[in-house]
């Protein structure tokens, strides 16, 4: 958990979800225990069919980070104690996002602090057959994120069997997998899973399978500094793969958010409001829908001037110490 204690640990959670509302992620995010997470990476994620959005519930304690398309296979949860100004998103493609921490660290022998940077690379790899020797684009985005400056780790579902991490069991390899070993082994990063974890457990027909396609690579700073990484059966919630919790330790991360200064909602001068957004969005009225990105460009605005004649019309709430921050 990201405090500001002397020892002080990062908390990831990865976890395909099987794109379930009611049977997976509710019951998640609902689970007292999540909140102690820094990040939880999903992958398949559910969306609204509405607006593609994926799941939050309304007092959750965690921002989203996703593409918001219907098409996208992953997203990430970030812990609201996370300043917002410490940390920022990458969205490389529908199936591969980064989240990068701006994170301090202390020297313990002169007790100086130093800036770090810490890439969370949560990756749906899209599922090919063993013999498959063209380089998906998940792996071929991942080899240009590894060169983003800082520390690295890669969680999510890579749906690559190879002994090296599905251990000598399991007798199927993907051509795939080899590509994805010189990826990491190029950008200076290891294992960090157990090999022969067993991260995909399901029935299908007479057939159990269990296999290790969910995997934790870390650049070599970080691997010295695992506290633990492997399956946390005490959140699992029934989906076909199993969430796997890795933790990190070292001293001063973050500091915890202090609380958010928000708006008084009900003392907004409505006049000021509708003058305001008047002026931001008339320019719209004539904006063409279409395509997607003509759609996207027009919500884009539309917020950008909603959030403008709020500010400008709303004053700056004062919460008493016993008002609640959410």
């Amino acid at each position: 958990m990201l405090n500001t204690t002397n020892k002080q640990s990062l908390r990831i959670l990865q976890y395909n979800v099987n794109k379930s509302r009611t049977k997976v992620l509710i019951g998640l995010l609902q689970d007292p225990e999540i909140a102690s997470y820094d990040i939880i990476a999903t992958q398949e994620p559910w969306r609204n069919p509405f607006d593609n959005a994926p799941y939050n519930s309304r007092l959750s304690p965690f921002h989203i980070s996703d593409q918001g398309d219907k098409d996208s296979r992953v997203c990430t949860y970030v812990n609201k104690r996370i300043q917002t100004d410490k940390w920022s998103e990458t969205h490389h493609t529908k199936d591969f996002t980064t989240i990068t921490l701006h994170t301090l660290s202390v020297q313990t022998e002169q007790d100086q602090q130093e800036l770090r940077t810490i890439n969370i690379h949560n990756v749906y790899n899209q599922q090919s057959s063993h013999s498959e020797t063209q380089e998906t684009d998940s792996l071929r985005t991942l080899r240009e994120a590894l060169k983003m400056p800082g520390e690295h780790i890669i969680v999510g579902d890579l749906n690559l069997h190879h002994p090296s991490w599905g251990g000598p069991s399991y007798p199927m390899q993907h051509k795939l997998a080899d590509n994805l070993l010189d990826i990491v082994r190029d950008a200076n990063l290891n294992l960090t899973l157990p090999q022969g974890t067993i991260t995909r457990d399901c029935q299908r027909g007479n057939n159990h399978e269990q296999t290790t396609i969910d995997l934790v690579f870390t650049t070599a700073v970080l691997e010295q500094q695992v506290v633990r990484c492997g399956v946390e059966m005490k959140v699992d919630q029934s989906s076909d793969h199993l969430p796997v919790h890795t933790e990190f330790e070292w001293d001063l991360i973050c500091k915890v958010s202090e609380p958010k200064s928000r708006r008084a909602w009900k003392s907004m001068n409505i006049e000021e409001f509708s003058k305001g957004l008047n002026r931001r969005t008339k320019h719209l009225e004539d904006h063409p829908l279409t395509t997607r990105a003509e759609i996207n460009q027009l919500t884009y605005e539309l917020i950008k001037g909603i959030k403008g004649a709020a500010e400008d019309s709303t004053p700056w709430a004062r919460p008493s110490e016993w008002s609640k921050s959410y």
